[in-house]
């Protein structure tokens, strides 16, 4: 088989092409770092290493590998069980949480209060 050389055209279209996944892909990993540390509270560095230690230890992947297990569960998880985490100590901080009338009169006069000022 012979080997032919890219025209011009072809290779700026590849590299068009290329320019425009990395800048989706980059966008995507701000935006997760964005959502799990300002939205899930979860610190920068755990964010971080979670991404590092998702399966990557030897080979970054390539387009067409398999999903390793490690990858799909600690997405699952990252995804799924994360908010469930919080949503269920919201629940748990909330049901031993004394509010009657006079503990929502005082958060109402400090409230006033911010606004004044």
């Amino acid at each position: 088989m012979e080997k032919k050389k890219l025209s011009v055209s072809t290779g700026l279209c590849y590299a068009g092409g290329d320019v425009g996944c990395n800048i989706v892909f980059g966008m995507i990993g701000t935006l997760l770092t964005l959502f799990y540390t300002d939205y899930v509270g979860i610190s920068a560095a755990t964010v971080g290493l979670v991404m590092l230690l998702i399966g990557y230890n030897k080979t970054f992947p390539q387009i067409g590998d398999a999903l390793t297990p490690v990858l799909r569960y600690t997405t699952i998880f990252l995804f799924c069980g994360t908010p469930i985490i919080g949503w269920g100590s919201s629940l748990i901080a909330l049901k031993f949480y004394r509010l009657d009338k006079k503990k929502m009169n005082e958060i109402a006069a400090a409230l006033q209060e911010e606004e004044i000022e």
